[in-house]
């Protein structure tokens, strides 16, 4: 299958996923991008409804990959539900909820006066940097000895967030927020 061909769905649609339990209304298209290069698109989508049609608010995305249109017949118990309940309709239509990140993560090795010196590095950072600058940062800053991919003698996590459609004018994915947290 063909990860640019977005099967006739456009904004304003509602799909299902096979990632994605519910049905979903499409709010927006971006282009995707994996290692520089343009991977198809991502959906941004508004949650309607669970899988049980049940009323159910939530942001969320999706690559079209995963998703199809709703039948007819769906999208017109949609509108029918829509229809027979005007405060959920207002309350959907209203919703405006945060999308989830990608969050990328390592495990930790260092004590709470390393830890909050690494925290107060990140401010060097920005509010956005490719993975290229992060690495770059955590080798200077001595962070990188720290990181493990194991949890093995990790007291801490650090994590990254991103969006697969937030890239630089190279087409790196731009990370944001940088933050540590004690592993309980």
């Amino acid at each position: 299958m063909d990860p640019f061909d977005l099967k006739g769905i456009k904004i304003g649609d509602w799909v299902s996923s096979k990632k994605l339990s519910g049905y979903w209304s499409v709010v927006d298209i971006k282009e995707n991008y994996f290692e520089r290069q343009p991977n198809g698109y991502v959906l941004i989508l508004k949650r309607g409804f669970n899988a049980k049609m049940n009323f159910l608010n939530g942001m969320d995305f999706c690559h079209v990959f995963w998703c199809e249109k709703v039948s007819p017949e769906k999208f017109a118990e949609i509108e029918k539900l829509f229809a027979s309940n005007p405060v959920k309709k207002e309350r959907f239509e209203s919703y405006n909820g945060k999308i989830p990140p990608a969050v990328k993560g390592w495990f930790l090795t260092c004590d709470e006066e390393q830890k909050l010196l690494f925290e107060e590095q990140f401010k060097a950072l920005g509010e956005y940097f490719t993975e290229k600058q992060f690495n770059r940062h955590a080798v200077k800053t001595g962070l990188r000895t720290h990181m493990k991919n194991s949890a093995k003698g990790a007291k801490y996590q650090l994590k990254i967030f991103g969006y697969s459609w937030v890239v630089d004018q190279n087409k790196n994915i731009l990370w944001f927020n940088p933050v540590i947290e004690k592993i309980s």
